[in-house]
């Protein structure tokens, strides 16, 4: 192994059989680093879904990235991690990772926000990544959006495959319909396309919509009786703002008389009562008109 600029490289293993007296070469291949990532992309991202019950999916996530330029590529550098932020891979909501493959070690991805990022370099040349996960939702309606980061790398292209089975269904706005595949013997359905800076995708269970209609039902009624209660209410609300109002008057008046006689400006505060006097009739005629 050899370290570069903090950089380290290493050759492909080789055996010794007698090092006594002998001089070994050996190609490490070395570059230059860069932090700009305009030569680094996604080239491929395969998601396959599978239904472990109605409301937890397990998925396997496979990215191919590219290095096309002839620099390792380092990444942007975080202050407040002290660490470099190489690779930003925008992930599902909801997901708990479960298994990650690829040329950076697990112990040096970290998740932030709604992405896995990696912290180990990116050398020239075509990487694998395989991630396994799971995507849970008590509602039965799982958010597969993927948003990228502003320097993320550009996903070329984006197939998600999911089970053809009853009472499921996948909705997308960024991708279209392609062949269909088989996987294990069972169909799927695939989507495919270019994915931009946000790929919306939504899967529904059998809980989502079977359930729909009752939680519309629940929150229209839940909202028609709030609705109606407050309309019924409104005269003893309005009554009971309006005492309050009142009485914050009173005693504001109180306290001006009291501070007009001690200091005898009974002129200077005769404007302010004047007009607490006014509200205070006001208000006086707005409760009989609501009684």
């Amino acid at each position: 192994e050899v370290n570069y600029r903090g950089v380290t490289y290493g050759s492909e293993p080789f055996g010794l059989s007698d090092t006594k007296g002998q001089h070994f070469v050996m190609d490490v291949p070395v570059y230059e680093i860069t932090d700009n990532n305009s030569q680094v992309s996604i080239t491929t991202r395969d998601i396959i879904v599978m239904v472990t019950d109605e409301r937890t999916l397990q998925v396997f996530d496979t990215l191919t990235v590219e290095n096309s330029g002839d620099r390792t590529f380092i990444g942007r550098f975080n202050d407040e991690l002290d660490t470099n932020q190489v690779l930003n891979i925008p992930m599902p909501s909801n997901y708990m990772l479960t298994g990650y493959r690829g040329p950076t070690a697990p112990a040096n991805v970290r998740a932030m926000g709604r992405g896995l990022v990696t912290m180990g370099v990116m050398m020239p040349g075509t990487h694998s990544i395989r991630m396994s996960y799971y995507v849970k939702s008590d509602i039965g309606l799982f958010d597969f959006a993927l948003f990228a980061e502003k320097d993320a790398p550009p996903v070329k292209m984006l197939t998600v495959a999911f089970p053809d089975i009853e009472n499921w269904s996948i909705k997308t706005s960024s991708l279209k319909p392609a062949e269909k595949r088989d996987f294990g013997g069972k169909p799927y359905k695939v989507l495919k396309g270019m994915a931009k800076s946000v790929a919306n995708i939504s899967i529904y269970g059998p809980t989502y919509s079977g359930g729909f209609g009752i939680w519309d039902a629940a929150m229209f009624i839940a909202f028609g009786a709030t609705g109606i209660s407050l309309f019924m209410a409104r005269g003893f609300i309005t009554d009971w703002l309006l005492r309050r109002e009142a009485a914050r008057l009173e005693a504001l008046s109180a306290k001006f008389d009291e501070q007009a006689d001690d200091q005898d400006l009974k002129g200077y505060y005769r404007p302010f009562l004047d007009t607490i006097e006014d509200r205070l009739g006001a208000i006086e005629d707005a409760r009989e008109d609501e009684n």
